[in-house]
Parts: structure tokens; sequence; C-alpha cells
């Protein structure tokens, strides 16, 4: 049988999007051009993306995996100390491949399909869209939702006045697993130096998950690839902390994400097509606990609209409305805490030098990893022993996970 609506892409926001109509009955196949791989990258979530995945019935099987953060420390290049503090509201973090993989669980067999990739959208009025693939195959469906990531196949040859441009930095993102590490869960840590940073999330099973990021003209972003050997070519130079772990991390483990890509998308909707989770809104993939959410509001109203009004122009025109709304103030409101915090960065290094040695501002790291692992394992936190695990074991038979996440 057809499918009533068609995905392009088998990502999170891809998966998302069939787990959140089947749940309305409503037909859906995911179409995904890679094998049926899983990625390793670190998601953030903040608690109303928590609620929307117990919305979606998919969070109980996520619970073992997921962390909570509750701190955060910041340090300069060199590894001195500028600031720890507690993190306000509830913060979580998992791996992606997890999430991607009780997402899997959750669809029909049949829904999803491998080794598809589309290069041609047929559409003519009053009739299903066509969806042609590279193997000869084909397919028709009432609705297409391209959810295909960064550098939309969908956004690119069926939407326009979204051109890419260079984002003015480029990012690497990987994992890698350190015994002795000298980072605690239950922390992330970030090592900035003026636009530049490396951040690190720390996971069980001494698994840490980072972030360097780097702004350098689009000239030389054009040179780099996913290797340790570029990565230390511009992080080489900071603190043992940072070359310990771009040292300990494996080739393949190394991800070169995109750094071209619309930095404002005006119209996700043009009936019977539509763009969901990254290929909707590129301009807040970068930033923390953005993207994932980002694609979560995406299902649940995709959902909610198709479910109202069919699979309608009228339930497409709904969905456009929202989204591109919601994202609007949350760009608007991103900006306002970058300027904040540049300002307060000014503040911070004039700071910097006029303090005196030995405070806050100058304390070192310890660099031997046995008595740094040692000493922050004993730290305990003002008001209660730190949280460096999972949630605990009585919450999750809680048949109403999302009070006691609040």
């Amino acid at each position: 049988m057809e499918p009533s609506i068609a995905i392009i892409g088998g990502g999170v926001a891809g998966l998302l999007t069939a787990v959140a109509l089947q749940r309305k009955g409503i037909e859906a196949t995911v179409f995904e051009q890679q094998p049926a791989g899983l990625l390793h990258n670190c998601i953030t979530l903040r608690t109303t993306a928590i609620d929307r995945l117990h919305q979606l019935g998919v969070l109980r099987p996520l619970l073992p995996y997921i962390t909570t953060i509750n701190y955060t420390e910041t340090y300069t290049a060199q590894g001195f100390l500028r600031s720890r503090r507690t993190v306000t509201g509830k913060t979580f973090v998992l791996e992606q491949q997890f999430l991607q993989q009780v997402l899997r669980q959750s669809l029909q067999p049949g829904q999803l399909q491998t080794g598809k990739q589309c290069v041609h959208i047929n559409r003519i009025s009053g009739k299903p869209a066509s969806l042609y693939f590279t193997d000869g195959s084909y397919a028709a469906a009432g609705a297409v939702i391209g959810a295909d990531g960064l550098n939309s196949f969908v956004r690119k040859n069926y939407f326009t006045g979204n051109a890419s441009l260079y984002a003015g930095y480029v990012c690497w993102k990987g994992y890698a697993e350190m015994p002795n590490s000298f980072f605690v869960p239950g922390t992330n840590y970030c090592f900035e130096q003026n636009d530049w940073y490396f951040k690190v999330t720390v996971l069980p099973g001494n698994k840490l998950h980072w972030q360097a990021v780097a702004a350098v003209a689009e000239a030389a972003a054009s040179g780099l690839d996913a290797s340790c050997h570029h990565v230390l070519a511009y992080f080489g130079n900071w603190c043992p902390e940072v070359k310990a772990v771009i040292a300990a991390t494996a080739g393949e483990c190394i991800k070169l994400c995109d750094y071209c890509y619309p930095q404002e998308v005006k119209n996700i909707v043009q009936y019977p097509l539509a763009l969901s989770g990254d290929a909707a809104h590129p301009m807040l993939q970068q930033q923390d606990c953005m993207g994932v959410t980002q694609a979560i509001e995406d299902a649940v109203c995709l959902q909610y609209m198709i479910a109202r009004y069919g699979i309608t122009s009228k339930a497409f025109a709904g969905y456009e409305k929202s989204r591109v709304g919601q994202c609007r103030r949350s760009i608007g409101l991103q900006k306002i805490k970058n300027a904040e915090t540049k300002v307060y960065s000014s503040i911070r290094t004039v700071l910097e030098r006029v303090w005196r040695p030995g405070m806050v501002f100058h304390e070192t790291i310890e660099y031997d990893c046995e008595s740094r692992s040692a000493a922050r394992a004993t730290r305990q936190p003002a008001g209660g022993a730190r949280n460096t695990g999972h949630l605990p074991g009585h919450l999750q038979q809680d048949a109403r996970p999302v009070q006691w996440l609040q």
C-alpha cells in the first residue's frame, strides 16, 4: 500500500515525525539514503523536550541512557578556571544512537526503508506526489516531508530564497573513551578563547563527547576535513586536557559539521512539501538544546495539524505559521543571549588582567589524571552530593515521568 506521507531522511527528525504520525494512525514511510547506521553524537535536552518524548511514548526506553547535567565549569585555553556554576533548570544529555535505536524500534516493519536516495519529486496538482530514487524505484504519497538535514535535498531543489552562506566558523564533533578521565559525569566543561571553544560532555561508560569550534576564514575552512590532524592544528597549543581528549579520539569518531547553510529559512511549506528538523531550521542546529528540540516540536506540531485537518494545505499552512514564528522568537532570544555573553566576556577579560593570581580566575587545573579524578569524585557541592549518574531508580518506575523531571 502506498504511504499517505513520505518522509525523506531517517535521522532523528524523520524518525520522530514518523513515530508522532503513527501514534495518530497516520501512515508514513521513512526513506533514508544511508545504510542503517547509528550516530554517536551527544544531544542535549531540556525539560520541555523530555515532556514531548514522553508524549510520543518513547521516553521510558531512554531512561537508562539519560544523564543529568547539574554543573558547568569554564576554563581558559591554557587551563585556568574562570567559573564554576550550577546549571539553572534541568538539562539532560544522551547519545543520539540510543534515541535513534528507540525510535526505529517504535516503527512498524517496513516503515523505514534504507538505501533510498531521492533524486526527484514530481508534483501534479490534485494527484499524489511521486518520488524517484537512484535505484530506479519510486513511491507515491499524499505529502512529502523533507527531514534530510542541513544540506537538505528537498530545500535546495524545491524551495527558493534559501541560499547557503558561510557560518563564520567550523565545528568538529567527536567521541572518545577515556578510562582514566579527569572529567566527572554530571558536569559540562568548556575551554574557551575569544570566539573559539572546546566543550566536553561526560557520559556513563567513560565516554567523552566533545565539540570544537574555531572562527576561521571561509577559504581556510574549505581545506579542512574530519581528522585529528586538522583539529590539533587549531587546538594543539591548548591545555593538556584538550589535547588528551583529541588524541584519544579515533579518526572515524570525528565529524566535520557543515559550515555553509541558510542563515534563515523564511518558508518551510510548499504544499504538498514541507521541511522539518535541521532542514527547516539550519540556523539553530549548532545552539545548545536547539537542534533536536526543534525537531521534536516540528514532529508534535505536524502530528496535531495533520490529525486535525488531514493531509491538506490547511494543515501544512498551520504547521508553517506555528513553527516559523516560534523559531524566529528562539533566534531573537539567542541573539540577546549571545550579546550578553560578549559583554560578560569583555568584562571578564579585563578582570583577568588585573585580578591577583591565586584567585578564582587563575585556579589551575591539576593535570595528573589520577589525583584530579580522586579530588573531583570526593568534592561535594554546597547543599548535598553531586549528581554523577542516571535518574534515580525509583523515579524510573513512576507512571508520570513529566512530574518527576520538573
